[in-house]
């Protein structure tokens, strides 16, 4: 696409390529850098903090100004990996219902979802829905990585 592996001055494509993902807005620089990571447009607007529908005309713009067909073609852009990661902006938890925060703080302490379930009184399934809620409506990629995350967060708290 825009890298040409046997050109006779690969700088001048580099160079060429750089001044394109100069053009881009900071927002859509983040938007692209996390499209380029392969988050969807739902996951990037849930990390971001803003509607589905902006990443999606965010993305319009991307195309528009790298000259790139598709999302698939971002992944070929190795100046949006080569950009100093951005920032992971700070975990909202006040946006977890009640219900989430009771069962990671009961997950986090290390208690099976059956107990946890028992405890709570409901199945061990919904405690697993809950622990997926949260997990995607913080923008996490893994279960175990909100609940290392919230224990990151209780330690820093009790200090």
């Amino acid at each position: 696409m825009m890298h040409l592996t046997n050109s006779p001055e690969p700088g001048l494509i580099v160079r060429f390529s750089l001044e394109r993902v100069a053009a881009l807005s900071r927002a859509e620089l983040e938007v692209a850098r996390l499209a380029s990571a392969g988050l969807s447009n739902e996951a990037i607007a849930r990390r971001r903090g803003t509607a589905e529908r902006t990443v999606a005309n965010q993305m319009a713009c991307i195309f528009v100004k790298l000259r790139v067909p598709t999302r698939r073609a971002l992944f070929t852009i190795p100046e949006l990996r080569a950009i100093a990661p951005l920032p992971k902006p700070p975990i909202r938890w006040e946006v977890l219902r009640y219900r989430e925060r009771q069962v990671l703080a009961l997950a986090a302490r290390g208690m099976p979802l059956k107990l946890i379930a028992a405890e709570l009184g409901v199945r061990a399934t919904t405690v697993s829905e809950t622990l997926r809620g949260a997990r995607s409506r913080l923008g996490f990629l893994s279960v175990a990585d909100l609940l290392c995350a919230y224990e990151a967060n209780e330690s820093q708290t009790i200090k």
